[in-house]
């Protein structure tokens, strides 16, 4: 026992413990992170079939193609009537916000309309209800939540009968015909689905093949062979719509992958989140072998220290075998430590954790299986750390040992040297990387954008709020004196979803490369609130009846059409005919990740899903006076600035995860040199005690003894920078609209790099250097 207090609160043990537990805490909490990503969109199926989401491609030209997860609603009829590999189909809308009133509550929650087949193609978990193949049939019947159930109906939601239980939601009455369960880690989320026709009754284009508001999804037998599916089924849009001309492509992907192969470029899926996912998975690796370096760095410190002990226990007959199993042994003993350090200080780290990256990371996402993986790589670390010392320690001299004549080779000295380089580099170029994404999103949150977005409120109210409500509530905000303006739109300018196709110009030549427009409804005020300019003609006028016929594009959609005169000029949407009356100065309506796109605004406050509202610049108090007070619905209040920034959660995501794991490297790098300097200053005691008597001063000294460490961080500095340029330069090329890197950026990481790792050493030799070098003469 006491052997191992001494090797454990040893300067070496207390080090290695450090780092380990550092990088153990790290890799686990990532892991976490990991699985927790992987586990979306993850059905518990027992049958044969999987579900896909049919995509639509729209070719702009060979070097032009956009990606969209949305198709024509006649495209389901067609692909269940031509392709008897697709065992189901259903429709569904996005998630819309509903007002769901029963005898004793009014909430608001999120909803879809789905076709009767929706809970055949998702395997959702049906707890309560008339069978999954007969649900949504009825068009007065229901589909919720076991979540809502309990909102609803308390903590004894399970044991009513739902037979006699009615809900009202857009003026109509429901009755429940079943609960399932609700799962979070989806992206699809919705509490309530609801019969298709019920939506489609409202919409007078619901049937039009130029509609993209709702999704197709189908299922497949696991067996078929995607590519040869997707082949098939590509010309579909052209087959069936003359108006597509050939531009416009089906493919199907698995809804399993959409969260983390979300992204497509010209057509091809160029993955997503995977890509963080695969980044951060070797990362957490590299700082594991951060670790293990550092382990076999001080092990080998140690030995040549103790080159004498080690050499008198192989006269005394210790076997090689015997050496190998002491240095596995101490590893292990240190490895098993500093896990348990670990798991203390996830508990402590995880909430923390959580909070920064908005997740519900437990260890209950943990199986038996990756705590086997866990036990493996605590095993691995230990013998990886030991295998080198140990070999090493073998190949000492022993009579030069014993004679003090010993120095370590040129070949362990570069090992070490090797290996410390390895990780300066790394430890380099996550700062850069940090340094150089922090940059990008200060770039993107100061970018002008085209239109204002402070003091702006977007409201989202319920998609079922009763129309003279709603009529009333929105004249009382024109009344509003901390209200400078009022608009209506049917999205948000700055997340604009709705696209159209089939766009009828004049002038347009037959057979000419098709383009997806961006589409949105807006009033009179709208361009007036966010700062929009004009560049031609003039805006929407409320008395003007015609302008409710008429549309103002941007200049991206001039550039489209090949229009230089527009004003005037007749272009027909939804089979809607009206003349182009302004032209608007390109604005960005998406994240800096997409270019502008071609957009179409009509005239139609009847068809404003969110109300704008710009307040006055002390707005404290006026939010809360924003909510009607004719209504008990729950209306969405939102910052139109907060909403921008939610087109960059995964980018914000990123930063907080390279900054942890540049702060878990330098931890590591600079234990390891500190460590490192601890041991090796020992050697070098009486020479330097002896410079001291012969007059060197402090500075003089420590810069000698650091020579080695400033010469290794220069030339990792070397290293890291085109390394760092190439993989950030490919990360910036994401972005449409990107800053530039000239350099300061690497400086700025290489002297953050420099002082931290430097200050690691110094310290320890500060304390060295300061010591009485008498006494440490008669030391030795």
């Amino acid at each position: 026992m006491h052997k191992l207090f001494k090797l454990l609160f040893s300067v070496h043990g207390i080090i290695n413990m450090l780092g380990l537990a550092t990088a153990f805490t790290a890799c686990i909490l990532i892991m976490l992170w990991v699985l927790d990503e992987l586990s979306y969109n993850q059905f518990d199926t027992n049958n044969q079939l999987e579900a896909y989401e049919v995509l639509t491609s729209f070719e702009f030209s060979s070097e032009n193609i956009e990606t969209m997860n949305r198709a024509p609603l006649p495209l389901r009829q067609i692909v269940k009537e031509e392709y008897p590999e697709v065992k189901n189909t259903v429709t569904s809308s996005i998630p819309k916000a509903l007002t769901i009133t029963t005898e004793n509550s009014n909430i608001q929650e999120y909803g879809i309309f789905a076709s009767s087949e929706f809970f055949n193609v998702f395997e959702y978990q049906i707890i309560k209800g008339i069978k999954k193949e007969q649900l949504l049939i009825n068009n007065n019947s229901i589909v919720i939540s076991d979540k809502l159930a309990s909102k609803l109906y308390g903590d004894n939601w399970q044991t009513l009968d739902y037979s006699n239980q009615t809900i009202i939601i857009n003026e109509k009455i429901y009755s429940i015909s079943g609960i399932f369960h609700y799962l979070d880690k989806t992206t699809y989320s919705f509490h309530v689905v609801l019969p298709l026709l019920n939506d489609l009754n409202t919409r007078a284009t619901s049937n039009a093949w130029e509609n993209f508001d709702y999704h197709l999804y189908i299922t497949l037998d696991k067996s078929i062979h995607l590519n040869t599916f997707n082949g098939k089924i590509r010309e579909i849009n052209n087959k069936h719509w003359q108006e597509a001309q050939g531009h416009v492509f089906a493919h199907v992907q698995s809804f399993s992958r959409q969260y983390l192969y979300s992204e497509f470029e010209n057509g091809v899926n160029v993955g997503g989140r995977i890509k963080s996912v695969q980044t951060f998975a070797i990362i957490a690796l590299i700082i594991m072998l951060f670790a293990c370096i550092n382990f076999t760095n001080l092990s080998v410190a140690k030995s040549l220290h103790k080159a004498k002990q080690v050499v008198i226990h192989k006269v005394i007959g210790a076997s090689k075998r015997r050496l190998y199993f002491n240095y596995f042994t101490e590893s292990l003993q240190i490895t098993l430590f500093s896990s348990l350090f670990s798991f203390g200080m996830i508990v402590i780290l995880l909430p923390v954790f959580n909070g920064i990256l908005n997740k519900d990371l437990s260890f209950q996402d943990l199986t038996l299986l990756h705590l086997i993986v866990v036990i493996a790589a605590i095993l691995c670390v230990s013998l990886v750390s030991s295998i080198y010392p140990s070999i090493l320690v073998n190949t000492f001299n022993t009579v030069s040992v014993l004679k003090g004549k010993f120095r370590p080779g040129s070949r362990t000295k570069l090992i070490r040297q090797g290996l410390i380089l390895f990780q300066f580099t790394f430890s380099l170029v996550m700062i850069m990387g940090t340094v150089i994404i922090s940059k990008q999103l200060k770039f993107v949150l100061d970018k002008d954008l085209g239109l204002t977005k402070e003091d702006v409120v977007i409201i989202t109210p319920p998609s079922d709020l009763n129309n003279s409500i709603k009529t009333a509530w929105i004249n009382s905000l024109y009344q509003n004196t901390q209200i400078k303006e009022v608009s209506q739109a049917s999205s948000n300018p700055i997340s604009i979803a709705a696209s159209v196709s089939g766009v009828i110009w004049e002038g347009r030549v037959e057979q000419s490369n098709e383009v997806l427009f961006k589409y949105i409804y807006v009033d009179e005020n709208f361009i007036e609130l966010l700062d929009l300019t004009l560049i031609e003609g003039r805006n929407f006028e409320k008395n003007r009846a015609v302008d409710r016929n008429n549309y103002i594009v941007n200049e991206t959609a001039l550039k489209a059409m090949s229009m230089t005169d527009p004003l005037g000029k007749t272009i027909e949407v939804f089979g809607n005919a009206g003349e182009i009356v302004g032209v608007l100065k390109d604005f960005h309506m998406e994240s800096l990740h997409h270019d502008i796109s071609p957009l179409i605004m009509g005239m139609g406050e009847s068809k404003s899903s969110s109300i704008l509202v710009k307040l006055n610049s002390d707005h404290s108090s006026s939010i809360s006076e924003l909510n009607p007070q004719q209504s008990d619905a729950n209306f969405d209040f939102k910052f139109l600035e907060e909403s921008y920034l939610e087109n960059y959660k995964g980018d914000l995501s990123a930063i907080k995860l390279i900054s942890f794991f540049t702060i878990v490297s330098i931890v590591i790098s600079s234990l390891g040199i500190f460590g490192l300097t601890s041991i090796d200053s020992q050697q070098y005691l009486k020479e330097l005690s002896i410079r001291k008597i012969l007059g060197a001063n402090i500075t003089s000294l420590i810069f000698r003894m650091s020579k080695t460490t400033i010469s290794l961080i220069m030339v990792a500095f070397l290293i890291a920078s085109p390394i760092a340029y190439y993989f950030m330069n490919q990360w910036l090329n994401d972005f449409k609209y990107a800053t530039t890197l000239n350099g300061t950026e690497f400086f700025i990481a290489g002297i953050i790099g420099f002082t931290v790792i430097s200050l690691s050493s110094a310290i320890k030799l500060i304390h060295l250097v300061r010591k009485n070098p008498i006494n440490a003469i008669r030391s030795e």
